[in-house]
């Protein structure tokens, strides 16, 4: 999954949250509710420092698991590699 296709998904799911859902997001996380309003419209990309929190208040996680054999660590080549 890209960082595109997360914001995405978060800019999804906000918008199905219940009402006050951003003001509670903003609590939550010792921001303004403005704040939180500029990346969950889509003005500016969602912060890093806030991602995890972010996806738990909308009751999800992320989860990280390999996606194949392909990789440095194991000493196949990448599809970045390949293409270099």
């Amino acid at each position: 999954m890209t960082r595109e296709e997360l914001e995405a998904f978060i800019l999804t799911k906000a918008k199905q949250a219940p009402h006050g859902f951003q003001s509670q997001l903003a609590a939550r996380l010792g921001v303004t509710r403005s704040y939180i309003s500029h990346f969950l419209t889509g003005k500016s990309p969602v912060p890093y420092q806030h991602l995890f929190e972010i996806l738990d208040a909308l009751g999800y996680k992320l989860v990280l698991q390999p996606k194949n054999s392909d990789s440095i660590v194991t000493g196949h080549p990448t599809n970045s590699d390949e293409q270099a």
